[in-house]
C-alpha cells in the first residue's frame, strides 16, 4: 500500500506564487482589453500605438498613447494631436502643433514631429470636431495592443480568459472538497 504524498512546503509556496502571478497577469490583460474596448466604443478617449520614430523621444516607437477629445478652437501651439493625413484620410498621424496659421472654429495649423528637422509639408485644416489631444503615454505597451488588435487575439482572449479562470476556480473547489483527495488515495492503493 502506498501512502499519499503531500507536496513539500516549498512546492506549496511555489504553487501559490505561480497562481498569484498568473492570476495577476490574466487580470492585467482583462483590464487592458476592457480599457481599449471601452475607449474605442465610447469616444471618451482613443488608444493608439506609436508606429514611427517621428515623435521621439517624447513618444517612443511602440508606446501606447491615450488621446482625449478637445474642441478645435482650444488647440494650442505645443499640443500633441492625432489627426488624419490630408492626402490619406485612412492614415493617422500624431505630431506637435508648431504654429496656428488661422484661428477660429476651424483653425489651420502647422504640425511637426519632434524628431523631424522640418515641419510637415501640409497645412492642416482642423474641420471635424473634436481634435484628439495626447494626454498619456505608456512606453512599450503599444506593440501588445497592436498584436491584440490586429491578430484577432482580442476575441480569443475575451473567450479564453473567463474559461481559464473558471477552470482554475473549479479545480480549487474540487481540490478543497475532499473528493479529489479520496480519489487520489484510491488510485494509489
Amino acid at each position: 500500500m502506498q501512502t499519499l504524498r503531500t507536496p513539500s512546503k516549498q512546492w506549496q509556496v511555489v504553487g501559490t506564487v505561480f497562481k498569484i502571478v498568473f492570476g495577476m497577469a490574466l487580470l492585467l490583460v482583462a483590464v487592458i482589453l476592457l480599457f481599449v474596448t471601452f475607449g474605442s466604443s465610447t469616444d471618451y478617449y482613443k488608444v493608439m500605438t506609436v508606429l514611427s520614430g517621428s515623435m521621439e523621444p517624447t513618444l517612443p516607437r511602440g508606446a501606447l498613447i491615450v488621446d482625449v477629445p478637445v474642441p478645435l478652437a482650444e488647440v494650442q501651439v505645443g499640443d500633441i494631436i492625432t489627426f488624419q493625413l490630408p492626402d490619406a484620410p485612412s492614415v493617422f498621424e500624431t505630431h506637435r502643433v508648431k504654429a496656428i496659421l488661422q484661428q477660429g472654429i476651424q483653425p489651420i495649423v502647422q504640425t511637426q514631429g519632434d524628431a523631424n528637422v522640418a515641419p510637415d509639408p501640409w497645412r492642416l485644416g482642423l474641420v471635424t470636431e473634436p481634435a484628439w489631444k495626447v494626454v498619456a503615454v505608456i512606453p512599450g505597451l503599444g506593440y501588445t495592443f497592436e498584436w491584440l488588435r490586429v491578430s484577432g487575439a482580442q476575441a480569443i482572449a475575451a473567450i479564453a480568459l473567463p474559461v481559464i479562470l473558471a477552470i482554475l476556480w473549479i479545480r480549487d473547489i474540487w481540490k478543497s472538497s475532499g473528493y479529489y483527495n479520496a480519489r487520489h488515495k484510491a488510485r494509489l492503493q
